[in-house]
């Protein structure tokens, strides 16, 4: 397993999807470590470029929203993961061109 602060998008693109990452990432003043996926940081990338927000900003709204149960590294997964999902619907899979692949 590799440690990096926050590594850089570039720096990711030599290693397999499923690579885990441990990265510190800051809730408000906190520093916090995670371990996430190389795929899931690209993701999250891309939740960043999406929304114009930076990665302290989006940690601090995951753990604003978690449950006490909850620790933070499966919180922030499931918000990658849940962001994307959400944005699976029929509507967005049809201007994507989804679902029209001729099978042979």
């Amino acid at each position: 397993m590799l440690i990096a602060m926050f590594p850089r998008r570039r720096d990711l693109d030599g290693y397999p999807d499923g690579l885990p990452l441990r990265i510190h990432v800051r809730i408000g003043r906190l520093r916090q470590s995670v371990t996430l996926g190389v795929g899931t940081l690209h993701a999250l990338y891309d939740i960043l470029d999406r929304e114009g927000v930076r990665v302290n900003d989006i940690c601090l709204r995951v753990a604003e929203d978690m449950r006490p149960e909850e620790n933070f590294t499966e919180a922030l997964r499931s918000y990658v993961v849940n962001y994307f999902k959400d944005a699976a619907t029929e509507d967005g899979h049809q201007q994507a061109g989804h679902g029209n692949v001729a099978v042979s």
